[in-house]
């Protein structure tokens, strides 16, 4: 509590702040952006802003979205807060902003962070950056509005697949509850979240199981979408959130991984588990990180010696 103390005076002095997370955004950076901007508001801060690249059209419904500035020119900030970012390289293009910010600060819940902020906030007991935004509301005496429990409702929510990943434990219920009572739109979001899909990220979701193999005697499930997949559905970077889930919910596999080409040379890879591997310890020593049971990484060279590199260190997890 007493670094929240600290952060509230940080707060308290800062002319001008941002707000930023990593990109591309996902459900629980957006849903803590968003609620901690608002917050901000409430502590007599109505200037702050908040950053995000390109924001996936599945959370289009989230309320305040379209405060979010995909760009940034001007003086330096006073404080800049990064949200649910274990590392500050992940905001991308924004990362000038927050490393020219006078003074700056993280809030997050992965286990990778060592501390990205002149003031850092890490729980990892949390099981999303939503909860310790939640905490540090607690802390600072701000009351929920709808708007604010329904944008962490979906962090919630999204950081533990709508309450089943094994990161959901009794504070995660807990937390629910809360913002159920303070007004969250949780109908709309399972609806918006779990319920609809676009017609390209259907068939995205069709190639991507097309090209699935089955390796390790079924433990391992590998899928590769290079080049010609993508010319051919019409896809973006956006639309591979969650593919990656058809993979490991395989009965019998064990890990699930994704590869797919973000440019000449290198390649993005989602990592899943269901029981007992730990894939945020495969991520980190390909230069990633994340959650025990759901990370990511980036890999060079040819597809042919990405894979190899991701098969060798999966195999060394799944060793007994």
């Amino acid at each position: 509590m007493k670094k929240m103390h600290r952060l509230l005076d940080e707060i308290g002095r800062a002319e001008t702040i941002a707000v930023l997370s990593h990109v591309p955004p996902d459900g629980d950076a957006l849903g803590s952006m968003l609620a901690f901007v608002e917050a901000l508001a409430v502590l007599g801060k109505p200037q702050a802003r908040a950053f995000s690249a390109e924001v996936p059209g599945t959370y289009s419904f989230m309320p305040g979205i379209d405060r979010l500035e995909s760009g940034w020119e001007g003086d330096a900030f006073d404080l800049a807060i990064i949200v649910d970012c274990a590392d500050a390289r992940l905001t991308g293009a924004f990362l000038p902003l927050y490393r020219g910010a006078k003074r700056t600060a993280s809030l997050d819940h992965h286990m990778c962070n060592a501390g990205n902020g002149d003031l850092s906030f890490i729980d990892t007991t949390a099981s999303s950056a939503a909860q310790v935004v939640l905490a540090f509301l607690g802390a600072a005496r701000v009351e929920l509005t709808k708007s604010m429990a329904t944008n962490l409702y979906v962090g919630v929510s999204t950081d533990t697949g709508n309450f089943c990943f094994s990161n959901t434990n009794g504070r995660t219920f807990r937390d629910a509850a809360v913002l159920i009572e303070a007004g969250a739109d949780h109908q709309t979001a399972v609806t918006q979240l779990y319920k609809r899909r676009s017609l390209i990220k259907t068939r995205l979701i069709g190639r991507a199981i097309q090209n699935l193999e089955l390796l390790e005697g079924g433990r391992v499930a590998l899928m590769v979408m290079d080049d010609p997949d993508f010319e051919a559905l019409g896809t973006t970077e956006l639309d591979f959130e969650g593919v990656v889930d058809y993979a490991r919910d395989i009965e019998g596999v064990e890990v699930a991984a994704l590869i797919r080409k973000i440019r000449e040379g290198r390649y993005r890879v989602s990592l899943r588990s269901k029981f007992t591997a730990d894939v945020n310890a495969v991520a980190q020593r390909l230069g990633g990180g994340g959650h025990e049971r759901a990370s990511g990484c980036s890999v060079g060279g040819t597809l042919q010696e990405a894979r190899e590199r991701l098969l060798f260190e999966i195999d060394k997890e799944l060793r007994p």
